[in-house]
């Protein structure tokens, strides 16, 4: 969920406004001139729809759109060391100037690098906001600084995403929008010459949202969607005109609709979107809402208004509604998500996979007129459109794209889904030249003998049968959360995705049909839990992967062990921190004494790890009888996930709270030779931090699909003694996080590795097709636990 906020929250921070008159020649931030990311062109399809590159320049990550103005297209990028504010001519895409912002910015919670903020030009000047709170003006031809200072010195704090609003300009008032639960205010307006601030609004919580300059019953006005209320503001005085309550958790972003109206897009996406009606009463603003849907949400970039219709994204889906009602007209998974404006009567689209669409905006269906593939990384920016160019950028380049030739363009289907050399694909051709293959395709399924379908050692096809109109399937090997469309056979209903995959691959996989929720193949019994979803995933699994069966419970009367629940007062974390620990069978009778283990997203690691069973099944047979203690995250599971905020607590609190504690309830061999750790995922660069840290305390660590960014390698290092007396086993699967630059798992851990092979650690490395989530992890228990307390020969 973290992921999906923050996308929301960052899109719709930056939706910066420019008082001006609509044109099609500029572009002078993010939502355009108008204010409705609408560009007001005439005839541009006159010749045609085709998509051409115009050029196409090198570029760093962040989230900062395109603002064009006089010639001048301008962003604001991520270089490996420094940030920068950087123009291009508009026409050629020749640089023409780039100003220093500050030190990179490293996203953070698994957000990409780089600035996010969309700069907006006005009379011969640039003006934005970096990041860290660096608000600067520029001379838009040359790039010389005319203003620059930090608004944290103005009593704005620091979010820990960084700063995303875009600046507003209002006449000669720069607004920004300044606010969070710390916040000394919702707005600051500045004069846009010098600076110099002039006032500031009431306080409101919205952290990451940028409000819409609009234009209500005839007055200028900020009006800003936050935590539990919509506020609209006087850009010139600061002075609050009037409220309406919400139960809005993040705030949202605004399309204006006339004169009265207003829909609002939720960034929660469990929020629902709701049009607001506004009345003028004695010289007040009067809001309400009309009706709520969900029909479009839990999605990234605008809603746009066209001829009583909306148009956005409701999760991965393109999605279009009526105004009167809220009702759905249609729902496309073409083109994918992304972000988009409106040109003419067309959506023009760039899609998070680098693609651009341009797509008739009318409601009966869903009609796509031109795409073309212009980036192969990930996009995460909403076009710009002037003088007949789409301006789009990517985290690695940016590019100018004609519209409206001649020349047909769209992009071929790349044939994802088919084998056209196997067994399966045969079939498939035999049933959609029948006239009815109903039958043969029945007598087909009933023959086989699992699902998915397994041909040979390489080959699997993910089926699905039933009365939908859309399928798709998400493969862990196939891209991170990702979907693929699925084949339909012919006229049937049977659907198909076929891949090739490791012999020795366990991957989970889901199944979505009429663009709800993935969900388990209803075929497949073999199931397992993912990261954090409740609901299990199913589980493809190759001929080749073996795997003990240790993940059953034991049999009736077999040894088990049981699991007592106490808690801790942490002064270390200030949390009061559940533990649940595991006493193996025969700890109630003897005097024994046990090695430990401690195992970080313990309960996850119980509930979905399957962890006891492993257990219960091992000891005394592949392992020695052992203690393990289960520790939470706290208070969820993301905050401890952040090693620069909470890791240093949270190996101190294990260390020197936690192990005492055990050790004093507990019989356990109070030894370091006798504690280990087991770590996952986000939780494993605090892992690995404490126990070289603390190597009189504990002898080794084993982690699972670690995130260990380089970013935080200084961190985990910091306070540790070189050649600690420390082992060090790191394994990840060769499907962790595919296709995600955010987080290359795989490379992450071999750099890693070497890292700490030079400070003198011992490390042993293990790579496997398998990829994260409990599904997979809970298959390599019994591997692990053996590596940290093999079973004693003697």
């Amino acid at each position: 969920m973290l992921r999906l906020v923050l996308v929301l929250v960052i899109v719709a921070s930056l939706a910066s406004a420019y008082a001006a008159s609509p044109t099609s020649k500029e572009w002078p931030a993010f939502r355009g001139p108008s204010q409705d990311s609408i560009a007001h062109d005439t005839n541009r399809f006159e010749q045609g729809h085709g998509l051409a590159k115009a050029w196409q320049q090198p570029l760093g990550p962040g989230y900062s759109s395109i603002s064009v103005s006089d010639g001048f297209a301008v962003t604001l990028y991520g270089g490996e060391e420094r940030d920068f504010a950087v123009a291009f001519d508009a026409k050629t895409g020749e640089k023409r100037w780039s100003f220093d912002i500050g030190a990179a910015y490293k996203g953070n919670g698994g957000s990409y690098d780089g600035p996010l903020a969309t700069p907006a030009i006005d009379g011969g000047h640039v003006y934005a906001l970096g990041p860290v709170g660096d608000l600067f003006a520029l001379d838009l031809k040359t790039g010389k600084k005319v203003f620059h200072f930090n608004l944290k010195d103005l009593g704005a704090p620091e979010p820990y995403f960084g700063f995303t609003s875009s600046p507003l300009i209002a006449g000669n008032v720069l607004v920004l929008h300044t606010s969070g639960k710390e916040a000394k205010a919702g707005l600051m307006g500045f004069d846009k010459k010098t600076g110099k601030q002039l006032w500031s609004s009431p306080s409101f919580d919205a952290v990451y949202d940028t409000g819409s300059l609009l234009t209500l019953f005839g007055k200028q006005q900020v009006v800003v969607a936050a935590k539990e209320k919509v506020v609209g503001v006087d850009p010139q005085t600061g002075q609050e005109l009037w409220e309406l309550k919400t139960d809005l958790r993040f705030g949202g972003h605004l399309t204006q609709i006339g004169d009265d109206k207003m829909y609002l897009h939720p960034s929660h996406y469990q929020d629902e979107g709701m049009l607001i009606q506004l009345k003028q009463e004695n010289n007040s603003i009067q809001a309400s809402s009309l009706w709520r849907t969900r029909e479009l949400g839990k999605g990234a970039g605008m809603v746009l208004h066209h001829n009583g219709y909306l148009y956005g994204y409701s999760g991965k889906f393109l999605t279009c509604i009526d105004l009167a009602e809220g009702k759905r007209q249609w729902k496309s998974r073409p083109p994918g998500e992304g972000f988009m404006i409106m040109i003419e009567d067309h959506l023009a689209i760039i899609s998070r996979k680098g693609s651009v669409h341009l797509i008739e905006a009318g409601h009966e269906e869903y009609k796509e007129k031109a795409s073309l593939a212009v980036f192969e990384e990930t996009t995460y920016n909403p076009p710009s459109y002037a003088n007949g160019k789409l301006y789009v950028r990517s985290m690695k380049s940016i590019a100018a794209i004609d519209l409206g030739r001649a020349e047909r363009s769209a992009i071929a289907d790349s044939g994802a889904g088919v084998l056209p050399e196997s067994q399966f694909a045969a079939k498939v051709a035999k049933w959609e030249k029948s006239d009815d293959p109903k039958e043969e395709i029945e007598q087909y399924l009933n023959a086989q003998t699992g699902f998915p379908i397994i041909e040979g050692d390489r080959y699997a096809h993910i089926v699905f049968q039933g009365p939908v109109e859309d399928a798709a399937v998400s493969v862990q090997s196939l891209g991170y959360a990702r979907e693929f469309p699925m084949k339909r056979v012919g006229k049937s209903d049977l659907f198909y995705y076929s891949l090739e995959i490791d012999p020795a691959a366990n991957v989970m996989y889901a199944i979505s049909t009429d663009y709800q929720q993935a969900a388990a193949d209803p075929r497949n019994p073999n199931k397992g839990k993912g990261m954090w979803r409740d609901d299990a995933l199913s589980l493809l699994t190759m001929p080749g992967f073996s795997d003990s069966n240790h993940l059953s419970p034991p049999a009736e009367g077999a040894p088990k062990g049981r699991i007592e629940e106490i808690e801790l007062e942490s002064k270390h974390t200030e949390k009061k921190r559940p533990l649940k620990v595991y006493l193996p069978h025969g700890y109630d009778q003897g005097e024994t004494r046990y090695p430990t283990v401690y195992v970080d997203y313990g309960f996850l690691a119980l509930d979905y790890g399957l962890m006891a069973n492993t257990l219960d099944q091992l000891i005394g047979k592949q392992i020695q009888p052992m203690v393990v203690v289960f520790i939470p995250p706290q208070p969820n599971r993301y905050a401890e996930r952040d090693f620069g905020q909470n890791g240093g607590k949270l190996a101190a609190m294990i260390a020197e709270e936690i192990v005492p504690h055990i050790d004093s309830t507990y019989r356990t061999r109070a030894d370091r030779s006798a504690r280990g750790i087991l770590s996952h995922y986000g939780l494993a660069p605090a892992a690995v931090h404490t126990a070289l840290k603390y190597p009189k305390i504990f002898s080794k660590v084993a982690v699972q699909s670690g995130l260990f960014d380089p970013e935080l390698e200084k961190a985990v290092l910091a306070d540790t003694q070189d050649s600690p007396n420390v082992a060090v086993h790191l394994e990840w699967g060769s499907y962790d996080h595919v296709d995600d630059s955010r987080r290359p798992v795989g490379t992450w851990n071999a750099r890693f590795s070497e890292t700490l092979k030079n400070k003198g650690v011992r490390v042993q490395t293990n790579e496997l097709p398998l990829a994260q989530g409990w599904g997979n992890w809970r298959t390599r228990q019994d591997d692990l636990l053996a590596w940290l307390f093999p079973l004693e020969t003697n």
